[in-house]
C-alpha cells in the first residue's frame, strides 16, 4: 500500500519564504521586527537547541511564556521538529494540577518556577542561554532536516474551560492540527495585503493556528497593543471577545484614523447590534462572528449581530433535547456537532468525555436552531456554565447567593441571547407571598448579583422551578421560560 505523503512543515514553509523574500517582515512587535529569513534562521537555531538539551520524538514540552510572542512561537516550531508534543500553559501556578503532569519531559518558561510547582526537567529561558542561541553559528547546519510525528500521533495538547468548568486537556493529533490550519486558508480569503494583529496569547491554540496560516502565506504578523498596531501597521484582521472590543472602543484616541480595510471577528461570545455599529464608525469596515468550540473547531461564520450564521462545510449539527433525541428541524434544542477535527474525548477525564461526546457527537451545552439552507441560530446555554460576555461564570455561586435571601425558597440560573443580542443572565426565583415581598426581593438580587461584576439580570418570580422526568433541574425549560417572551 503506498503511504500517505506527509504534509509540509510550518519549518518547510519558513525556508521557502526565507528564500524568495528573506527581508521581508513575518512579525512584528513593540520591540523588533522579524524578517521571514531571521525567522527560519532562529527556528533552526531554536532546534538544535531543544534537540541538544533531549527533546526528541515523543517528548512532552510545556511552554510558559506569555510576554514574547516570538520566543513563544520559536519554542513551539522547534517542538514540532524534533517530533515533541507541546503544550502551551497560561498559568504556571495552575501546574501541578494539570492531569499529565507525570508525564512531562520538559517545561521552559519565563518565570522562576519554585520546586514545590516544578514538572518533568524545568527550564528557565534566562538571557545568558537565549543570547547563547541568537548567536549560534549556523554554517555547518545546512542540511537540518526536521523529525516530524507521523499524522495520527499527537502533536499538541489543548486546553479548555468552558464546557465542563475547571481546565480539560484535549490531545490533537498532528493530522487535526494540519486540517485547523488549512480551515483558514478555505474561509478567510486571504490576498497578498492582509496582514494580522494577535490580539491573544498562544496558550489559545486558535491564536496559534490564525498565526501560523499567516506566517505560511508570508504574511505579516503583529503583536502588541491594539491602538498602537492599527497606527503603525496596515492590519487587515484580528479577533477578538466583545468585552475587550467594548474596552477597546473606549479607549479609542481622538485623533484615530480607521483603517480602510480591517475585518473584525468576534469570538467567545455574542455581540450586539449596538456594539456592531460602534466599531464600524471607529474602527473597522466589516465584523463578524465566528461560533466555536475547542473540542471541535469553528462551527459557523457570518455569526451577526442576532447569532444567526452559516455552518461550515464538513460540519454536521442535529439539534436534541434533554434526552439526546434528535428534534424536527426548527426545533429548540442543544447543539451537537460531528466534524473530522474534533478531538476523541478530554485525557483522563472519562466523566467528562461520556457526558460530552455520544455517538460520534460532541455536545456543546449550547442551546440553538437549525435554520433553512445550513442556517444556525444560537440562543444561549443550556449546561453548568455561563457564558456573559465572553466570561465563564459557574451559575452555582450566583445560585448560592440568591438562596441565601430572606424569603427566597429557590433559584436557578441560566442565560439567553436577548433581542439586542446580548448574552443575558436569567434568573428564576421562587418566593414565599409574591404579591407582598417581590418588590424589595428583586432589588435584592440585583444588588447581590451586581456584587459579582454582572450588571444586569432578567429576573421572574416562579412557582417552582422546572425538572426533568428524574427530578432534576432542567436548564433547557428553564431557558424556555425567559425565550418565550
Amino acid at each position: 500500500m503506498r503511504q500517505e505523503p506527509s504534509p509540509p512543515s510550518t519549518f518547510d514553509f519558513l525556508a521557502y519564504r526565507a528564500g524568495i523574500e528573506p527581508g521581508k517582515i513575518a512579525l512584528a512587535t513593540p520591540l523588533r521586527k522579524i524578517s521571514y529569513l531571521r525567522f527560519y534562521q532562529d527556528v533552526l537555531r531554536f532546534s538544535l537547541a531543544l534537540k541538544a538539551l533531549g527533546v526528541s520524538q515523543g517528548s512532552l514540552v510545556v511552554v510558559l511564556v506569555n510576554s514574547d510572542i516570538y520566543l513563544h512561537w520559536l519554542l513551539l516550531i522547534a517542538c514540532e521538529n524534533n517530533g515533541a508534543v507541546s503544550v502551551s500553559w497560561p498559568n504556571v501556578k495552575t501546574l501541578p494540577s494539570i492531569c499529565f503532569r507525570e508525564a512531562v519531559d520538559f517545561t521552559f518558561s519565563e518565570y522562576f518556577i519554585e520546586s514545590e510547582l516544578e514538572i518533568g526537567c524545568c527550564f528557565r529561558l534566562d538571557a545568558d542561554w537565549l543570547n547563547k542561541v541568537f548567536r549560534m553559528d549556523l554554517s555547518a547546519e545546512r542540511d537540518f532536516r526536521p523529525n516530524m510525528i507521523a499524522l495520527d500521533d499527537v502533536q499538541r495538547i489543548t486546553h479548555s474551560s468552558g464546557t465542563t468548568g475547571g481546565q480539560k486537556a484535549m490531545l490533537l493529533k498532528r493530522r487535526a492540527q494540519e486540517q485547523k490550519i488549512r480551515f483558514f486558508a478555505e474561509n478567510l480569503y486571504l490576498c497578498r495585503d492582509d496582514s494580522l494583529l494577535l490580539t491573544m496569547s498562544f496558550s489559545v491554540n486558535a491564536a496559534f493556528l490564525c498565526a501560523t496560516h499567516f506566517l505560511r502565506l508570508g504574511l505579516l504578523v503583529v503583536s502588541g497593543p491594539i491602538i498602537w498596531a492599527l497606527q503603525n501597521f496596515p492590519v487587515t484582521y484580528f479577533e477578538i471577545l466583545p468585552l475587550a472590543l467594548n474596552s477597546l472602543l473606549q479607549k479609542i484616541p481622538d485623533d484615530f484614523i480607521r483603517p480602510e480595510k480591517l475585518h473584525v471577528r468576534v469570538i467567545g461570545a455574542s455581540f450586539g447590534s449596538e456594539l456592531k455599529k460602534k466599531s464600524l464608525q471607529a474602527i473597522c469596515t466589516e465584523i463578524s462572528g465566528r461560533y466555536a468550540t475547542n473540542e471541535v473547531w469553528p462551527i459557523a461564520y457570518g455569526m451577526n449581530h442576532e447569532q444567526l450564521g452559516t455552518l461550515l462545510p464538513g460540519v454536521q449539527v442535529k439539534i436534541i433535547d434533554d434526552l439526546g433525541v434528535e428534534m424536527a428541524a426548527g426545533s429548540i434544542g442543544q447543539i451537537a456537532v460531528k466534524t473530522s477535527t474534533m478531538v476523541d474525548g478530554y485525557y483522563k477525564n472519562e466523566k467528562a468525555t461520556a457526558r460530552h461526546f455520544v455517538d460520534g457527537y460532541f455536545l456543546t451545552g449550547d442551546i440553538g436552531r437549525l435554520l433553512p439552507s445550513r442556517g444556525l441560530q444560537l440562543l444561549g446555554r443550556c449546561d453548568d456554565v455561563l457564558n456573559l460576555g465572553g466570561m465563564k461564570s459557574s451559575p452555582d455561586s450566583i445560585e448560592a447567593r440568591i438562596k441565601s435571601i430572606d424569603g427566597v425558597l429557590d433559584a436557578a440560573a441560566t442565560s439567553i441571547i436577548s433581542g439586542q443580542a446580548i448574552e443575558e443572565l436569567c434568573v428564576a426565583v421562587v418566593i414565599e407571598n409574591v404579591a407582598e415581598r417581590c418588590t424589595g426581593i428583586k432589588q435584592t438580587v440585583v444588588d447581590s448579583v451586581s456584587s459579582l461584576g454582572l450588571q444586569r439580570v432578567l429576573l421572574k418570580f416562579v412557582g417552582s422551578l422546572p425538572q426533568t422526568e428524574n427530578g432534576k433541574l432542567s436548564r433547557q425549560m428553564l431557558q424556555q421560560i425567559f425565550l418565550k417572551d
